[in-house]
């Protein structure tokens, strides 16, 4: 199948290009160079891009249609487009499908202070510029980042003094380093504006953001929840999304990206969080598994519930909040067809494994919980409505939830069936009857448990 290339023809005093997407294989490259003979042959200037995606040439008597005949003919082994709209366009639809490695920094907003570099299974979590303390040229990505003149001198030198969009501004936030592949499509943008990169600014910042979900579970809860760090990306000065992207691509530059909030986002307007020690090796290995590096479905179901809690703090409706908390729950625990009485018991013993005196409570708050879960699924009912605090509910089922994670961390099972057996066998070992869904019973009149 022959490589697509788009041509854009010579203007006035502008050469000609013709662009093709990723880079040629060892056959291909011999096919230019022969390629390039034969248009020279033809009276062209011709001239290959040194990132080898593509050609400039000329011809002194250039004329469209007789430039595209003579190009087919020395490039059979492309297939020429020549775009009746938009080049951008054509061009970046050249690299839709390529996978491109992408390495960033994304800064990290209301996340305050710690005593030292971040690490967290493949992420990184650097320190900010602070004038007098830690200076620009202790930074790791200054000769990146540093495009004042004469900042790198100066030890009382603040990044907050920087204009906004510029990329030493980025050195006044904790900086986010990490490394996700996205389609080339989306390095490619059609014009030149915060629209055209919005898909690719939200991409990058998720995955940066999910480090911060292993910060939040670690560190963040329903009590405080004005100690929460802002979405990655997020920078409630510059009013944008903004990321560092290094494309592992010799054809794309690297660059800042920035995109328009989305229209509901919601901010943390107070302190944020302030770190004290490093989250520690437990940390790290579920930061692994928030970056999408998962074995088996239950570090999936892991994943999904980190992903879950993390910006259920960032969802404006506490009903929402609290819903999103117990599906996370269910979903974690791998609970699966289970209803009733059967369901909550299982969410129970999965929340409590390793901790048998954890049980009981788990149970007795998850039933009273579900069912303020099913007044609002059901019957449409708000907290108030329901006579209730939310942010009890939520600190309750908050609590549940975390704990259900950190049991699918720790237990190390791998698949559905192991979470069953070892279900079951934890509610047998407590005296209760295994409860299968055409069993199940009412939850107001089941079995008394004997604990």
């Amino acid at each position: 199948m022959k490589l697509k290339a788009v041509l854009l023809h010579q203007q006035a005093n502008m050469s000609a290009n013709l662009i093709w997407g990723p880079p040629l294989t060892s056959e291909s490259k011999q096919q230019l160079v022969e390629s390039l003979e034969d248009l020279r042959k033809k009276e062209y200037w011709a001239s290959p891009f040194p990132e080898g995606d593509g050609i400039t040439f000329s011809h002194k008597t250039y004329e469209s249609d007789s430039a595209l005949r003579d190009l087919i003919t020395c490039f059979e082994w492309l297939e020429i487009i020549v775009p009746s709209h938009s080049a951008d366009e054509a061009i970046g639809q050249l690299h839709a499908g390529r996978k491109v490695r992408v390495r960033y920094l994304v800064p990290a907003d209301k996340l305050l202070q710690w005593p030292a570099l971040i690490q967290l299974g493949p992420y990184k979590i650097h320190r900010p510029v602070v004038p007098g303390e830690r200076p620009a040229i202790d930074h790791p990505w200054h000769e990146y980042l540093l495009d004042i003149a004469g900042a790198d001198v100066d030890p009382d030198w603040d990044p907050q003094s920087a204009p906004l969009g510029t990329l030493a501004r980025l050195l006044a936030y904790p900086l986010i380093e990490g490394e996700t592949d996205v389609d080339g499509r989306l390095l490619f943008p059609v014009g030149a504006g915060t629209a055209e990169d919005e898909l690719l600014v939200l991409q990058i910042t998720d995955h940066a953001d999910r480090v911060l979900d292993i910060l939040r579970h670690n560190y963040c809860h329903y009590k405080i929840p004005h100690y929460t760090p802002n979405q990655a990306g997020v920078l409630s000065d510059w009013g944008f999304r903004a990321a560092f992207v290094m494309p592992d691509a010799a054809d794309i530059p690297e660059r800042l990206v920035v995109a328009k909030g989305q229209v509901f986002e919601a901010n943390n307007v107070w302190l944020g969080l302030e770190i004290d020690s490093h989250p520690g090796c437990e940390a790290s290995q579920m930061a692994t598994i928030a970056a999408g590096i998962v074995a088996n479905v239950v570090e999936e179901r892991a994943r999904a519930a980190l992903r879950m809690r993390g910006q259920s703090f960032f969802l404006l409706n506490d009903e929402m909040k609290f819903l999103s908390l117990v599906f996370s729950a269910d979903a974690c625990a791998l609970v699966e067809k289970k209803t009733g009485l059967a369901q909550r018991l299982h969410v129970a013993a999965f929340a409590s494994f390793g901790r048998k005196e954890n049980f009981e409570e788990h149970l007795q708050v998850f039933k009273k919980l579900y069912k303020f879960r099913n007044g609002i699924v059901h019957q449409g009912k708000s907290f108030g409505e329901l006579g209730i605090t939310a942010k009890e509910c939520l600190i309750m089922m908050d609590n549940i939830l975390c704990c259900c994670i950190d049991a699918a961390i720790r237990e190390g099972w791998t698949t559905k069936a192991e979470v069953k057996h070892a279900i079951d066998a934890r509610l047998l070992s407590f005296g209760v009857p295994t409860l299968t869904p055409g069993e199940d019973v009412d939850e107001e009149t089941g079995p008394s448990l004997n604990i």
